[in-house]
């Protein structure tokens, strides 16, 4: 239980991180949220649940890699500067 539970933690500061970096990617490029929706392929809806981090259920996001990939190339940077480091998740025996 409590290494779900730090799991759980460690992917809520991720999800925090990548919507914090999406926010000012997005910023920087002059862009507003429907405008990066338009741009992506994707409902604005998205936009907004990645750049809050959470989901309506209360749930960290985790976008698909295929969004991730149209978001980036829709602010023409790379993965790097829209990806934090990713926590260090434990395995499942």
């Amino acid at each position: 239980m409590r290494r779900e539970q730090a799991e759980r933690e460690a992917w809520a500061v991720f999800a925090r991180e990548l919507a914090d970096r999406l926010v000012d990617a997005r910023t920087q490029h002059g862009l507003t949220q429907a405008e990066l929706a338009e741009r992506a392929q994707i409902s604005l809806y998205s936009v907004q649940t990645y750049e809050n981090g959470y989901t309506a259920k209360g749930n960290a996001v985790n976008p698909t890699l295929m969004t991730i990939l149209a978001i980036t190339q829709a602010l023409e940077v790379g993965l790097d500067e829209l990806l934090p480091t990713p926590p260090a998740l434990m395995t499942h025996p």
